[in-house]
């Protein structure tokens, strides 16, 4: 059985790190800035925060500012009752910092090893020479999708549609994607992410490479 998608390309533009660090939070006088929860979530994503989604990033930051407050509250707490007194305390930390002096040496080590390799800026611009394609970053597109088992009903949804942009466009695409899609993406409101081109099937890819930002199919795929 044939399948159709009604695909919509939305273009995002990522949130980055701002160039001075402001005080989310203030926790009994002790301060969370956003270079700390940026640190934090740059970390948890192994440096791919910025390819997520800004709905996603916006959850992920909610997420750490409130689990960093409660970090602080719980501390302090602990300060409080005496916690960092008792004898379960005192041992944890000294298997803690056993392990961290490790774990720093070795960072400390590979820093500097780093740093002592010499580069011949000619070697470099020859290896880049012989290998250009490894230096061309692949176009990508972040799409979604209305996933429906006729095309008549991908017609009805494209129809529905008709006249609506911006927002209203976005908002009520999303809309029909959690109620009428059945692919796996139906939740995320058909949320496909960023893709290159050739991921997808040729006749969806072809039809969304095609296709201008902020736009929905006139006709099913």
């Amino acid at each position: 059985m044939k399948r159709y998608y009604s695909a919509w390309i939305l273009g995002l533009l990522l949130s980055g790190a701002s160039a001075s660090a402001a005080v989310l939070a203030t926790v009994n006088g002790d301060e969370i800035t956003s270079d700390e929860v940026n640190k934090v979530l740059l970390e948890g994503t192994q440096g791919r925060f910025d390819s997520l989604p800004a709905d996603k990033q916006n959850e992920l930051r909610q997420r750490i500012i409130e689990g960093m407050i409660a970090q602080e509250l719980v501390y302090d707490d602990a300060q409080k009752t005496g916690v960092l007194d008792t004898k379960e305390y005192k041992q944890e930390l000294e298997n803690l910092v056993s392990r961290l002096k490790v774990q720093l040496a070795a960072k400390v080590w590979e820093q500097q090893q780093f740093e002592s390799i010499k580069i011949d800026a000619k070697e470099v611009k020859a290896y880049f020479d012989a290998n250009p394609d490894e230096f061309v970053d692949k176009e990508k597109i972040h799409a979604r999708h209305i996933l429906v088992k006729t095309e008549a009903e991908a017609n009805a949804i494209i129809k529905s549609m008709k006249g609506l942009s911006g927002d209203r466009l976005r908002n009520e695409f999303i809309a029909q994607a959690k109620s009428k899609s059945t692919g796996p993406s139906a939740a995320k409101g058909g949320d496909l992410g960023y893709f290159p081109r050739g991921q997808m099937v040729p006749s969806f890819n072809d039809a969304a490479f095609a296709m201008k930002e902020g736009t929905i199919s006139s006709t099913p795929v």
